[in-house]
């Protein structure tokens, strides 16, 4: 077991200038946050770091990469890939924007800020995922040139 290094003042402020969050400074003097935080604390100098709150920096994910690259998956690589998480790649990666296609809708809901679409496949094939078969679609227009989202009529009930 090895023992943490005493920080220097010095030290810690440096790293602090060219840091964004505390975890990074911590990253940055190569210790463990826990004593980064010990020393940051003794000298009272916790309060420079730049993101102190709860929060955090945001964490952005890069759709072209992972176990499941988008390229790949526009290829057609991988064709059980879910289109509800397609769908949140292709905003992510600005591919598609929040607005459909066909009407033009684009506004929010109240309730999660988010615009409610739907990813549809022109073709009907859930599995073909080029992205000239996908369209970025509002509910009132997928069942005005689709059908039904959900596959059930009146003969079903």
């Amino acid at each position: 077991m090895s023992l943490s290094r005493p920080l220097m003042e010095s030290e810690i402020r440096a790293a602090q200038d060219e840091s964004h969050s505390a975890a990074e400074t911590a990253r940055k003097l190569n210790v463990s946050y826990n004593t980064y935080k010990k020393y940051a604390k003794l000298y009272d100098i916790m309060e420079r770091c730049k993101c102190t709150d709860a929060t955090g920096l945001p964490k952005v994910h890069n759709p072209y990469r992972g176990k499941y690259p988008l390229e790949e998956i526009l290829m057609g690589m991988h064709p059980g890939y879910s289109p509800s998480r397609l769908r949140k790649k292709l905003l992510a990666s600005k591919i598609k924007i929040e607005e459909c296609e066909v009407c033009g809708y684009n506004e929010p809901r109240i309730t999660d800020g988010k615009v409610p679409l739907v990813l549809a496949f022109k073709d009907g094939d859930r599995s073909n995922h080029v992205l000239e078969n996908l369209e970025m679609v509002c509910y009132n227009c997928y069942h005005n040139t689709y059908g039904n989202l959900f596959g059930i009529t009146k003969d079903n009930f």
